[in-house]
């Protein structure tokens, strides 16, 4: 009997968890296509400070 118990309890949870995965995809998954672009975009070479502070070989 325990072990029915468990069981349901468990795949109770993985519905309660399956439920919050979709709304978080619902809410949020419009952001998926563009946030790795945006990350990629403020990590670029011309942008960091270390770009704007020039090249250590190169002298004025």
């Amino acid at each position: 009997m325990k072990e029915k118990d468990n069981k349901k309890a468990q795949e109770t949870t993985q519905k309660i968890a399956d439920a919050k995965k979709r709304e978080f995809i619902k809410k949020f998954g419009k952001y998926a296509a563009s946030a790795p672009v945006a990350g990629f975009a403020m990590m670029t070479l011309g942008s960091s400070k270390a770009a704007a502070s020039g090249l250590p070989w190169e002298s004025d």
